[in-house]
């Protein structure tokens, strides 16, 4: 269940294809909610986390959320 999402920006409707991220370590520390990297081609919070994360800890192992939305269409046969 992931009860924390807030979006950071409004979405484009007609967007195809929307993914979110967040990284959860296994200490139980969470990353806020960011745009996939590998969609937008940028930086992001959760990636940024991790390192600073990973710089003040030392933890290695996480889990990787990922929430997606995408369309479709229904055809009818």
């Amino acid at each position: 269940m992931i009860a924390d999402i807030a979006l950071t920006e409004p979405i484009d409707p007609d967007e195809r294809v929307i993914r979110f991220i967040q990284v959860t370590c296994r200490c139980g520390e969470k990353s806020p909610v960011a745009r996939d990297p590998m969609q937008d081609k940028v930086p992001n919070d959760a990636d940024d986390w991790h390192a600073a994360h990973f710089d003040a800890t030392g933890h290695r192992d996480y889990h990787r959320w990922t929430l997606e939305r995408g369309a479709g269409r229904m055809y009818r046969f």
